[in-house]
This record gives structure tokens, C-alpha cells and sequence, in this order.
């Protein structure tokens, strides 16, 4: 078990915009149709706060899902998935199977804020 209680820890928005822009490349200033691996990567490796931890793998999970990401490049199928290493690293501090279940299954109340469309609606 984790030291923190998962349910207590709900993303914000700077959470949801950093999951969100798991697929932008910021050196060719683009954005793809699937998240990149390498950043989810390098972001579940460098946070080191319990809480931001949990914050950020539940709005990965909420925006991108838990499954694989598949996309043919160049005839060859490469799939990614932008959850499992949250979920490792959430593992590897001491939370349960159940408690990183429960962050998987994260949903956010309000979709606007979550796709960051509420920006471009004017709300």
C-alpha cells in the first residue's frame, strides 16, 4: 500500500494539460494522432511527489486511456501505451494492484476541462 490515498488526489489543470500534450513535439513544433512514448517516459520517471504522481497518472488515464496506441509507420505496426509507466512507478512506491486500479479508472467530471476545449469555447 502506498503512503497516500489515491481517492484524495484528483488532477488539475495543469495535470490534464500535460497529459494532453503528450503528443506534441515540441522540436517540430507538431502535434501527432497518437501520445509519444519517450515523454511519458521521461514525465512518470522525473516526478518524485507522491500526489503529483497519482494527479498525473490519473489524467493520463482519463485523456489516453490504459490500452495500447497502435500505428502503422513505413508497413510496421508500433504500438505504445502512455499508462504502464505511471503505473509502474506507482507500483514500485508501495500501491496496490486495487489502489492503481482505481487511478486507472479515473474520470474527469467535466470533459470541456479535460480536452481543453473549454479554453476555445470561452468558458
Amino acid at each position: 500500500m502506498g503512503n497516500l490515498n489515491v481517492r484524495r488526489h484528483d488532477p488539475d489543470q495543469k495535470d490534464l494539460d500535460r497529459a494532453r500534450n503528450l503528443n506534441f513535439r515540441k522540436n517540430l513544433k507538431t502535434i501527432t494522432d497518437t501520445p509519444l512514448q519517450g515523454k511519458a517516459d521521461s514525465m512518470a520517471k522525473l516526478i518524485t511527489k507522491e500526489d503529483k504522481l497519482i494527479r498525473r497518472a490519473k489524467a493520463v488515464a482519463a485523456y489516453w486511456g490504459t490500452e495500447d496506441h497502435c500505428k502503422v509507420i513505413n508497413g510496421v505496426e508500433h504500438c505504445i501505451n502512455v499508462w504502464k509507466p505511471f503505473a509502474r512507478k506507482l507500483e514500485s512506491l508501495g500501491y496496490s494492484y486495487s489502489e492503481i486500479t482505481h487511478i486507472s479508472e479515473y474520470e474527469h467530471e467535466d470533459l470541456f476541462e479535460q480536452m481543453g476545449i473549454d479554453d476555445l469555447l470561452g468558458f
